[in-house]
Parts: structure tokens; C-alpha cells; sequence
């Protein structure tokens, strides 16, 4: 099939694709908060054909799996559209794409330049929140699914799309799917990777929170909290040690260019109650990195470990002023080999769309739902590939329409070529 005339009226309607990521962006989905987002694309792939059906979290189904996430989700449902089928139902399918529908909260509306919930356009860049991540991904598959449909153009097997929630809490949405019976030989999720870039592994995680049980009689006569502020200092460098080790290790395994995939950082140190009140209960919260290959429970061990034979930290761990929580939640490290079908295929198809040979990366320095189809759906071979984006998580996330275009073409030439020709 010549595809040439499918390339050219992607280019030739970009103000629909604009369109289509600015109704996103225009209904917040906050996790938690995602049914009206839900709705909406409901209503919009049924209106193009496809068939739909809500896939539900079970608790207790949940609960019962080794990559339940406490911290998410328990309750919702996700969307299941169904591509060239009269109905939308849990299944094997050729071929599956995910996106996640919920977004990291715009935070402070001040650091803004433009309001986070109405798209702008400044310099080719749609300005909004979840605008990258992934609310671009997504809208560059419905407008593909659209313009092939307008052409007249059907799949010869049916071509799953989940639409799902609680990604940003670490996938109990995604989870359900796989949990429901939703399965595919090849997964492609839509997360930002840029035009010109496939990932196809990502590192783990691991949530700590490290406690300094603070005394209320620490107050010396000058203001201060000693005894907390001192072992405050000497968790800051257990930290830092760990990550110095852990660079090492990592540069040992994935290379030195990839020395920054095993990270340790913390988010969020809270503590105290008032001004000039002693110091009590000191919470610090971050994140540890997993590298392919690693198990979450040796990573856990080894932290512990650490700061057990830290000689400052030890006689507090062991009479619990200091404790260790690895409980709030994980993202297992997951790889689907260079040299697979779905790999080399679509290689292939980014670089006659594009031009050039695109850079794969084997081991992004973060992590998404992938790992819950490569890991638990039968080695069902993955990928993400989406319009990159500036500032995801943060104030003024954007994607520049470019991406949006170069995505959306290299898309529809490759479901061309693995399900319609």
C-alpha cells in the first residue's frame, strides 16, 4: 500500500490534532479524578466506531497480586476501546496501546504563564497540564484512528486501545487490565519519548521514607534542636554515600553514559509543628532506583543495610529513633530485547517516516506501566513511544506540535503495515 497520501493529510489536518489535544487538556484528570476525562474519550471513540467497555478495579482481585500498589487506586475502572470488533471485551489481541488518562496536578496556578487548563500555543508549543504527558501520546492515537478510518482503511485483526487511571500512583489501573483478562503479543505505550526515540526497558523504583523520631526536651537555651539536627545531618549522608556507591554500580552494569540510572532522591522533608517549637518526628520521602536485572527485595535489603552499619545510625535504627519504611509503593525495572519482532519492526518504521534511525533506549531513567504487561501478560513485548515533551510534572508542561506530527505519522505507518496491508 502506498502510504504516501496518508502522511500527507496527517500534515495537511494538524489543526485537528490541535483540536483534539486541546479538548484534553480543557478536562482536568487529577488522579482519582479521571471519570469526566473517561467520559469524554467514550463518547469520542464511540462516535468514530469503535467499540467500548469499562474494565473495573477489583480490590480484592488487587490486593491479591505481587504488583498491588497500597498507596493507589482500589476503586475506578479504566476504558477499553476495540478497533476493526463489534464489541470491546478482554482478550489476546496483535496489537494493544496504552495511555493513562490521569495527571500530576498543576500545583501552584501562579507559576503559570497561561491558565494550566486551557491549551496555549506560544512558539509551536501547546502549553497545558498533562499537555506531554500523556494527554499528547493520546491524542496523536485517536487522530491517527481517525484518519485512517475517514480513509476508508480497517484493520484485519482487532487493535485494542486501553485508556487507563492511577498511572501516576504506580498502575493499580493498568493492573486491572491485565488482571481482567486484556492481553496483547505487542504493547506500545504513549509516553514521552520523543519522535525520535524508542524506549524499551526502564529502571525500577522503590518509595522510602526514613523517620527521626525527634524528643520534645531537645530545645538548647540558643533555639536549637541538636540531637535531631545532627542525626538529620547523618541521614543525609548515609544517602548521599549510597548514591555515590550506587552510581558506581550502575555505570558497572549499564555503561558509564547510563551512571545516573540507579538514583536516590528525596522529594519531600517534613517536620515540626511550630517556629520555635523542638523538632519532632522528621520525615524524609524519596525514591530509590532499581536497575534491570536487580530485584526489588535485594535493593530494599541492601538499603537497609546500609544504614544499619552507618556508625552514627545504627544505635538509633536498632532502638527505632530513626526508622526505615520501604512499604509505599514500587515500580518493578522492566527490558523487552533489542532483537524482537515489535522492536525491529517499529525501528524500522520510525526511520522510513523520519529519516533517520532513531535512538533506542534500553534503560529509561524512570518508569511507567510497561512493566506490568511485560512482566505479567504472557511476554507480551513492549515499548513507549510518544510526542516528547518540556516540564513534565511541573509548571508550563508543554509539546511542540512537531512532535505531535512526527509521532502521529510514524504511528499510522506502522498499524499500516502490521494490520492493514
Amino acid at each position: 500500500m502506498n502510504t504516501a497520501g496518508i502522511h500527507k493529510e496527517i500534515q495537511r489536518r494538524t489543526e485537528d490534532l490541535q483540536g483534539l489535544l486541546d479538548a484534553l487538556i480543557a478536562v482536568p484528570s487529577p488522579p482519582g479524578a479521571e471519570s469526566r476525562a473517561l467520559g469524554f474519550l467514550k463518547r469520542l471513540l464511540e462516535y468514530m466506531g469503535l467499540a467500548t467497555s469499562w474494565i473495573y478495579l477489583r480490590e480484592s482481585q488487587l490486593q491479591e497480586h505481587p504488583a498491588f500498589v497500597p498507596s493507589g487506586a482500589r476503586h475506578g475502572r479504566n476504558l477499553l476501546a476495540v478497533w476493526g470488533a463489534p464489541r470491546a471485551a478482554p482478550g489476546r489481541y496483535r496489537i494493544l496501546f496504552n495511555g493513562h488518562v490521569d495527571v500530576v496536578p498543576p500545583g501552584e496556578l501562579g507559576g503559570w504563564a497561561s491558565p494550566p487548563y486551557q491549551a496555549t500555543v506560544r512558539d509551536n508549543r501547546i502549553y497545558g497540564n498533562g499537555a506531554a504527558d500523556m494527554k499528547g501520546g493520546i491524542a496523536c492515537l485517536l487522530y491517527v484512528l481517525s484518519v485512517l478510518i475517514e480513509q476508508g482503511l480497517y484493520p484485519t485483526k482487532p487493535v485494542a486501545v486501553e485508556l487507563v487511571v492511577d498511572e501516576e500512583r504506580l498502575g493499580n489501573g493498568t493492573l486491572a487490565c491485565v488482571l481482567a483478562g486484556v492481553s496483547a503479543e505487542q504493547a506500545m505505550f504513549l509516553e514521552p519519548s520523543g519522535a525520535h526515540r524508542i524506549v524499551t526497558g526502564h529502571r525500577g523504583a522503590i518509595r522510602f521514607e526514613v523517620t527521626i523520631k525527634g524528643q520534645g526536651s531537645e530545645l538548647s537555651s540558643r533555639g536549637e534542636s541538636t540531637a535531631t539536627v545532627s542525626q538529620l545531618t547523618e541521614v543525609f549522608n548515609a544517602i548521599q554515600q549510597w548514591r555515590t556507591e550506587r552510581r558506581a554500580e550502575a555505570a558497572r552494569v549499564l555503561g558509564e553514559s547510563r551512571a545516573d540510572r540507579a538514583p536516590v532522591y528525596f522529594g519531600k522533608i517534613c517536620g515540626g509543628h511550630w517556629f520555635s517549637s523542638p523538632l519532632v518526628d522528621i520525615h524524609i520521602n524519596g525514591v530509590l532506583g532499581v536497575i534491570p536485572g536487580e530485584s526489588l527485595a535485594s535493593v530494599k535489603d541492601a538499603f537497609c543495610q546500609h544504614f544499619s552499619s552507618w556508625p552514627a545510625l545504627a544505635p538509633l535504627i536498632q532502638s527505632k529513633q530513626v526508622i526505615i519504611n520501604l512499604d509505599g509503593g514500587f515500580v518493578e525495572p522492566s527490558f523487552t530485547p533489542l532483537d524482537s519482532r515489535f522492536v525491529t519492526g517499529f525501528k524500522s518504521a520510525v526511520a522510513d517516516v523520519l529519516g533517520a534511525e532513531p535512538t533506542i533506549e534500553h534503560c529509561e531513567n524512570s518508569g511507567c506501566d510497561i512493566r506490568l504487561r511485560r512482566l505479567y501478560d504472557r511476554d507480551c513485548e513492549c515499548v513507549w513511544y510518544g510526542p516528547a515533551g518540556s516540564r513534565c510534572h511541573q509548571s508550563n508542561e508543554s509539546v511542540s506540535l512537531e512532535e505531535l506530527v512526527g509521532v502521529s505519522r510514524v504511528l499510522a505507518e506502522w498499524l499500516i503495515r502490521e494490520c492493514i496491508c
